[in-house]
């Protein structure tokens, strides 16, 4: 049987490095544009990336997201204290 942890686990293993830099922008309060200029990439690009995560995660809003993060739900080591949060 599958554990909603492990579950949790292998959804962060399954996020393409973009994904995860953009959810970090999330986390860290940032607009699309601002993500978008902090990557190299247009709004456009980051928007749909965001809709991705939204339909990943099944959530409709960046503050689930954000939710998710903090819960540890996204299986990040250390989720729960963002300030560990780091990106490979």
């Amino acid at each position: 049987m599958v554990t909603s942890q492990q579950e949790s686990q292998g959804t962060h293993k399954s996020l393409t490095e973009r994904q995860q830099h953009v959810l970090r922008g999330v986390w860290d309060g940032l607009t699309n544009k601002e993500i978008a200029r902090d990557l190299g990439v247009s709004e456009s690009s980051v928007k749909a990336t965001v809709q991705q995560l939204f339909r990943l995660m099944r959530v409709r809003s960046r503050a689930r997201l954000v939710r998710l993060m903090v819960e540890g739900s996204l299986g990040f080591p250390g989720s729960r204290s963002m300030s560990r949060f780091t990106l490979p």
